[in-house]
Formats: structure tokens, C-alpha cells, sequence
């Protein structure tokens, strides 16, 4: 009877081990120039969703055909834009600042 407790339990370990996996592999932390981790983006087909430390949603971005992201934030106004990298280099976030 142990013996099967322990195959169950590891089947169930194995299982939470791959879902973390699967669920970590659609995140993309995003960090200041502090070094300090600021949230997380999800990358769909088209689409990015921007999310803050606490899961909350703080914007959207849509995918140009030269490959760059337009970012909005829930509102609709205008965060900035994704350049990706090339040759290497990292992609490069360019934010518009806030109009008061």
C-alpha cells in the first residue's frame, strides 16, 4: 500500500514540475535600469500583455510589421515602443513620458 502512495506521489510531483515549466516558458520578466524586476510581459501571436510585481494588468502592446511592439497603457493613451535587438544586441524599450 506505501509503495503505491509513493508512485501517486511522485506522478503528482512530476506533474506540478512540468506545469511550472510549461506556465514559466510564456513570461518574460521585464527589469529596470536598476537591475530590479518591475513585472512581466505574456506574448501571444500578435499581442503583448503587461502586467505589474502583483499580477495586475498595466497595459497591452500590438506587434508592427517591421517586427517593433507599440505599447498602450489600459487606457489607451500611448506608453512607448519594443525595438527589438539585432546582431545580438538586446531589444530596447523606448517610453513616452507621461503628459500631466
Amino acid at each position: 500500500m506505501g509503495f503505491w502512495i509513493l508512485i501517486a506521489l511522485g506522478m503528482l510531483f512530476a506533474l506540478f514540475i512540468a506545469l511550472s515549466v510549461v506556465t514559466a516558458a510564456d513570461r518574460l520578466d521585464v527589469f529596470g535600469q536598476e537591475g530590479r524586476r518591475q513585472g512581466y510581459v505574456v506574448q501571444q501571436a500578435d499581442r503583448l500583455d503587461l502586467f505589474d510585481r502583483d499580477s495586475r494588468r498595466q497595459g497591452y502592446g500590438i506587434q508592427r510589421p517591421d517586427g517593433s511592439w507599440d505599447l498602450f497603457r489600459p487606457d489607451g493613451s500611448r506608453l512607448g515602443v519594443i525595438q527589438p535587438g539585432l546582431g545580438g544586441l538586446p531589444s530596447r524599450l523606448v517610453l513616452q513620458p507621461r503628459k500631466r
